[in-house]
């Protein structure tokens, strides 16, 4: 895999409210054979095809809880783990 299969990922604005607050907040998304946290204000690299397959399009009361950041945008340590 190359640079380009990956983008890095963070909580939008309704994904944080959902996380909480708190130093436990964060939002998990597992299936069989892959895991993520997102913690708010924190950035998770994810291959792309997960985020296409697995999180461009989940939502919670209709908003999106994932956005990819744009390259050059602020980054933090990102709390994640795909497998």
């Amino acid at each position: 895999m190359t640079a380009e299969d990956f983008v890095d990922v963070r909580l939008t604005a309704a994904g944080e409210a959902a996380a909480g607050k708190g130093e436990s907040a964060c939002v998990r998304v597992h299936g069989s054979n892959y895991q993520y946290a997102f913690a708010p204000g924190k950035i998770v690299r994810v291959a792309a095809a997960e985020f296409r397959a697995r999180l461009a399009e989940t939502r919670i009361d209709g908003a999106q809880i994932f956005e990819i950041v744009k390259p050059g945008a602020k980054k933090s340590a990102g709390n994640g783990s795909g497998k």
